[in-house]
């Protein structure tokens, strides 16, 4: 069954063979037989094959991922072919899968009796596995394609009402775990389709992104996101964007007023009879005061917990994406957005449950790229866990800033230097201000021999 071709190309002649995934040892032997020295393996899709190998003899020092340090070109391929096969076959179809099991859990929880299931997976089992999978620089990417996202939020947006409308057989236990349970993945997943959603002008992508946000009382968020966000990320007037010293409990009363604030002010620069932003929050509040009026007040209250949380994930997930980062003003204008603006992830777990919203920086860069062109870059930050671990690590803010600041962009010699002048013009005092504390400067001079280590070390230059 396998299918043999050879072209030449700029960088010499490429060998490609087509087998089943069954028959990789067969496909061991033909390259043996005919010693083709491989230096690259790619996997790809096919409409007729499940999966295609194509082995590729091109210039040495290809990126061969862990087997890379073996001096032997074919036991090079040999281990490689056998670590990565196994993960693709085991891997195959998961980022439809997690993402579907992650809609269908609360549900699952209810049924089962186990009400706590998605909050101890949510706070244990997705921060844990994005621990032990870590940062995968050369993951594949995945294609979700038009209508599985909006599959899934029909299937959301039915799971969680369906089960707010059985609040009233609900213990109170019971009610608050799984309202607790719908929030995350409303806020985990329901948003992330709902981000993904915006960035299209299909008229049904617009209408299942205002019901998912019209449930959670969040339906500005489209408004202020596509409208101001995309402007002004990375700068002080942005309320979406953390400031380096700001932790998450500051940063969030901050963004959700500056979300409605800039969402009704962003309404009314538009031509309209009636401000958008406005009627949507209107439109939530009797929403939710018709819940707790014709529906009982455990149903109201299923309702209320369930957007707390899922606003609570979203804020976490805003303030980790771009804190600390600022652009810097020229001529009384923020410099053009770039990668180093933006803090990038290369979970691999991510990658399969939140449809690449991890790679923020592409997006920011090219908003109108979809979910499944969305790609990573090296030039940004780099985030030490995936976005279920950072949102937890935002909760505990003295502990996230430990992580984070390091990682930092550092600036650039020209910048320090301009600091160094600007701050601190007298060397000796600056240095022994800082060693004594509080601002109390020693007295005496002390040479500037003694003192320059001292302030080099303070300062890292």
């Amino acid at each position: 069954r396998g299918r043999q071709s050879t072209q030449t190309l700029g960088t010499g002649v490429v060998d490609h063979v087509a087998f089943r995934c069954s028959d990789l040892p067969g496909m061991l032997q033909h390259i043996r037989e005919r010693n083709v020295k491989a230096s690259h393996l790619a996997f790809m899709w096919s409409k007729h094959l499940p999966l295609v190998i194509a082995i590729r003899n091109i210039a040495p020092g290809g990126h061969l991922g862990h087997a890379k340090n073996l001096s032997d070109p074919l036991a090079r391929f040999d281990a490689f072919v056998s670590a990565q096969a196994s993960n693709l076959l085991s891997l195959m179809m998961l980022h439809l899968v997690l993402p579907l099991s992650s809609s269908l859990s609360p549900l699952l929880a209810w049924v089962s009796g186990y009400v706590a299931l998605t909050v101890l997976l949510a706070a244990i089992g997705l921060p844990l596995l994005e621990f032990m999978i870590g940062p995968r620089s050369a993951a594949r990417s995945f294609r979700w394609g038009t209508q599985f996202p909006r599959l899934l939020m029909i299937i959301l947006i039915g799971v969680c009402f369906g089960l707010a409308f059985a609040a009233d057989s609900m213990n109170w236990t019971a009610l608050v775990a799984l309202s607790l349970s719908c929030g995350y993945v409303m806020g985990g997943i329901g948003i992330v389709l709902a981000h993904e959603l915006g960035h299209r002008r299909s008229l049904i992508d617009r209408a299942l992104l205002r019901l998912l946000l019209l449930s959670i009382g969040f339906g500005h968020y489209a408004i202020e996101h596509n409208r101001g966000h995309h402007r002004r990320a990375a700068t002080r007037d942005d309320p979406a964007t953390a400031r380096q010293k700001e932790g998450f409990w500051i940063f969030l009363p901050r963004y959700v007023i500056g979300m409605l604030r800039d969402s009704i002010r962003l309404s009314t620069e538009q031509k309209g009879v009636i401000n958008e932003a406005l009627a949507l929050a209107a439109f939530s509040i009797t929403l939710f005061f018709s819940l707790f009026y014709f529906l009982g007040v455990q149903v109201g209250m299923f309702c209320l917990l369930q957007s707390t949380m899922a606003i609570l994930l979203v804020a976490a997930i805003d303030y980790v994406e771009h804190w600390g980062l600022v652009r810097k003003e020229i001529n009384g204008k923020p410099e053009r957005m770039g990668p180093q603006h933006t803090w990038d992830c290369a979970n691999h777990c991510s990658d399969l449950m939140l449809f690449n919203l991890q790679r923020h920086a592409s997006h920011h860069l090219e908003p109108s790229l979809n979910c499944d062109a969305l790609y990573r870059s090296s030039d940004s930050p780099q985030m030490p866990f995936g976005y279920a671990g950072m949102a937890l690590l935002a909760m505990i803010s003295p502990l996230f800033k430990y992580v984070m600041r390091p990682r930092l962009p550092r600036p650039s010699f020209r910048q320090r230097q301009r600091l160094k002048k600007r701050h601190c013009p007298d060397l000796d005092t600056f240095a022994l201000r800082c060693i004594g504390g509080r601002g109390r400067v020693f007295k005496g001079r002390v040479p500037h021999e003694t003192t320059a280590p001292v302030f080099f070390r303070i300062v890292g230059l």
